[in-house]
């Protein structure tokens, strides 16, 4: 990790999550969720915690371990860890919510008319994702972003960007009101 560190040029991070939690239930789980405690004792590492793909992993982690953070997927389509309650139980206890995925790898940024090939079978819900967007007045973006931010258990939302230009418009929609898709 300090050599990790050196190479950042810093003495710490904001926060180390591990991308496959399943390594804390593994037969070495315990020696390294007290390595990581370790590393936030010693000052290294603010935060620890994990990155998450559906609700039943958090059913096995979170009782098991004191997480300062989780990382899931949320998006409009997505709704998966709000409906478990786990949103609900991670604030409960304290964790800090980083969504991604709120654009659901730019699909609900797609036109409908444009989707690739493989995912046609869902032609009738872009139809209506789009119908709903005309309807509120709001662009894909904007709902997307606004979804994601207007939950009082998220912290942080996620995004991937390809250019500037991109940036700066998902940073115009993050400020401009947005209006919930229907579930």
């Amino acid at each position: 990790m300090r050599q990790s560190l050196a190479e950042l040029k810093t003495s710490k991070v904001e926060a180390l999550l591990l991308h496959r939690p399943a390594l804390l239930l593994s037969a070495d789980g315990r020696e390294l969720y007290s390595a990581l405690q370790s590393m936030k004792e010693t000052g290294l590492v603010n935060k620890i915690g994990v990155s998450v793909y559906g609700p039943e992993e958090l059913d096995m982690l979170v009782p098991g371990f004191g997480l300062d953070l989780v990382q899931l997927p949320l998006n409009v389509l997505d709704r998966r860890f709000l409906k478990s309650g786990w949103l609900a139980r991670l604030a409960d206890r304290g964790i800090e919510v980083h969504a991604r995925s709120c654009f659901l790898q730019g699909l609900l940024l797609a036109e409908a008319g444009k989707l690739p090939d493989k995912f046609s079978r869902w032609a009738l819900l872009w139809e209506k994702w789009t119908a709903w967007l005309r309807e509120s007045g709001q662009s894909a973006l904007q709902a997307c972003i606004g979804f994601s931010q207007s939950l009082p258990e998220i912290h942080r939302v996620l995004v991937g960007v390809d250019s500037e230009q991109q940036l700066k418009e998902i940073l115009a929609a993050a400020q401009a009101p947005s209006i919930h898709p229907p579930s």
